[in-house]
Parts: C-alpha cells; structure tokens; sequence
C-alpha cells in the first residue's frame, strides 16, 4: 500500500502492541526497507525508494498475486461442486514457503466424486509447483461441527473466504 502510516495505524492493522510495531519499523528503516519522517510527537513510515525495498515490495506483490491466482483456480476447478463456501485456510495465509502447501476447505451440499476432487488437486499441484490441498465437507456436518465447537472447523472458520456463503452466516443463521 502507497502512503504513510503511523505506528499506531500498523499496530491496528496487524494487531500488534504499538511497542511491537515500532520496535518492528524502526528496524525497517535501519535495515532501508522503510523511510521515516517525524511530524510532531508522531513517526510517520513509509517504502523507502532503495532497490532493496522495491525488490522486497515487489516480492511481497508477486506472492499475493500468486496466491490469488491458486486462489481463482481452485474456484474453478471446484464449480462442478456447486460449493457453499470456498475457505482458504493455514499457515500459507501467513506465506508460502518452498516446502509448504496451500489448504482449502470446500463446504457443498450433494454428493461428490472423490476421484474428480484428486484429479482437481494434481492438476493444481501441478501447474503452481506447490501442494494444493481440498478438503470437502458437506454443508450439515460442518455445522453440526462448528457448533459442538471442533477445533478444525473452528480453524477454517478464522480463514479467509475465497468464495460464497459467509462462515459465522453459515453456521449460526
């Protein structure tokens, strides 16, 4: 994101103490990843014009756009289930790591054949060069689950919602 940004504004944004934030964008900027200027009491942050800084914003760019394409594509090849909802969930919302996988979670209703979902993960494993992995969950269980308080459906709930029926909406409407 362009612009400038107070400690406070990045304490809130990442939910983070604003000691933690602070601490964190002044190594930053000694590090040249970020500029500060001072205005009142207040520090004011933003992208330095380094090449260091345009590499590492253009590599933080270049993950989110990748994610978002994973993201499109499983959209796509997961239609023919006609799902609820599409979670994208797990550590890869924090980032990919070369060894790492990317998690979804499908909530449809109906039944399925497993082995087009299989077909569907190789197929995207295949083409990002990374483990995608589906995990299917009819609609009424995942509610029934939800509610009694399971741990994994709780998890999949706290991720981020790629497509269709919002999760609290789902569950407890």
């Amino acid at each position: 994101q362009d612009g400038e940004f107070q400690v406070s504004d990045i304490a809130r944004i990442l939910k983070i103490s604003k000691s933690r934030a602070s601490e964190t964008l002044r190594e930053l900027s000694g590090l040249g990843v970020l500029s500060s200027r001072t205005l009142g009491r207040s520090s004011l942050y933003r992208f330095s014009s380094s090449d260091f800084a345009k590499a590492l914003r253009n590599s933080l760019d270049s993950e989110t756009t990748f994610i978002k394409n994973i993201e499109d594509e499983v959209v796509i090849e997961t239609r023919w289930l006609k799902p609820v909802s599409i979670v994208h969930f797990g550590s890869s919302l924090r980032g990919i790591s070369p060894s790492g996988d990317i998690d979804f979670f499908v909530i449809h209703k109906g039944k399925i054949k497993k082995e087009r979902v299989y077909e569907s993960v190789a197929k995207l494993s295949a083409k990002f060069g990374i483990h995608v992995s589906i995990i299917l969950m009819e609609a009424g269980e995942f509610i029934k689950k939800s509610r009694k308080g399971d741990e994994f459906a709780l998890n999949v709930m706290s991720g981020k919602l790629v497509r269709g029926k919002d999760m609290e909406e789902l569950v407890w409407h």
